[in-house]
Formats: structure tokens, C-alpha cells, sequence
């Protein structure tokens, strides 16, 4: 009984961890758009919860666009700082930067 609550206390922190860590690296994702493609706007984004490597990063898509322009449409790929990781000054960094095509 006992190691059943100390299991299920577990994995419910699991879970709210990666909760946490999604949603700050969203906000710092639309952050780092703001200052460095400050013409585009957000489309959509996904940011993964979990830290996968252990580097205090997650990855995150988002989709952005200027204006109603479906030709300038892209998706920027981003490791964003952990939810710790992001108060120790850290920002979100491009995975792969974008070659024009």
C-alpha cells in the first residue's frame, strides 16, 4: 500500500514536470521569435516536456508566418531552457538554422 502512494506520488510528479518544463519553454519560444523575427507572427508551437539528453534543454517547433502570406511560412526549430534553466539567464537557441531556399 504503502509503496503504491510513494509509486503513484512519483509519477505524478513525473508528469508535472514535463507539464512545467513544456509550458516555459513555450513562453521562452515566443520570446526568442519576438526578438529575433519580430516581422512574423506565431502560427502554432509544440514544445516537448521532457529533457531528453539531460542538457537542461527541450525541443520546440514553431510554425510562423508574416501576416496572411502562406509563402513566408517556416518552422523554426528551438531547444528551449528547462523550467530551472530558464531563470539562470539561459534563452532558447535555433536546432538547425534555416537555409533559403
Amino acid at each position: 500500500m504503502v509503496l503504491g502512494i510513494f509509486f503513484g506520488a512519483y509519477v505524478g510528479f513525473i508528469i508535472l514536470q514535463k507539464n512545467i518544463n513544456a509550458s516555459r519553454a513555450e513562453v521562452m519560444s515566443e520570446k526568442y521569435v519576438a526578438n529575433l523575427y519580430s516581422e512574423y507572427s506565431i502560427v502554432g508551437k509544440n514544445c516537448q516536456g521532457e529533457d531528453t539528453n539531460q542538457d537542461n534543454y527541450i525541443s520546440c517547433d514553431v510554425r510562423i508566418k508574416i501576416g496572411n502570406d502562406a509563402a513566408t511560412e517556416k518552422v523554426v526549430q528551438l531547444s528551449c531552457p528547462t523550467f530551472i534553466q530558464s531563470y539562470l539567464g539561459n534563452t532558447c537557441k535555433e536546432s538547425r538554422l534555416q537555409l533559403a531556399e
